[in-house]
């Protein structure tokens, strides 16, 4: 099964799990709540990766987020930006860490994107 949000259905309708169980909301619970309940309502998919972004931002606290994906010839694309700079996307846009064939490619981390050189474009 692949990863899904912790939704459960209670009190006539599908709500985020922690409502549900009575839990503690932690703050990545609550951000992951307001994520689920603003998903339901978004009509564009741009509105779902802002809310995303959002989220993200309220628990992690990065200084800048953005979403990529890849589009129909594996080019990685923008979707949404947040602290990033359109000269930034414009010249890192079509780079990926990753493969365009890989299944399951895992997260990375990087600590300083000034000195990670596998970052910048003439690395690919």
């Amino acid at each position: 099964m692949g990863n899904h949000l912790p939704i459960a259905r209670a009190h006539g309708g599908w709500h985020p799990a922690s409502v549900v169980s009575g839990s503690t909301p932690t703050p990545s619970s609550t951000a992951i709540d307001r994520l689920v309940a603003a998903i339901s309502r978004v009509e564009t998919i741009q509105s779902a990766y802002e809310h995303a972004l959002r989220a993200i931002e309220e628990v992690v606290r990065p200084d800048r987020s953005a979403i990529l994906v890849a589009d129909d010839a594996g080019i990685m694309r923008f979707c949404a930006a947040h602290g990033l700079s359109g000269e930034y996307c414009r010249a890192v846009e079509g780079h990926s860490p990753w493969p365009t064939d890989a299944a399951d490619p895992e997260s990375i981390l990087v600590s300083d994107v000034r000195v990670a050189s596998s970052l910048t474009p003439s690395a690919t």
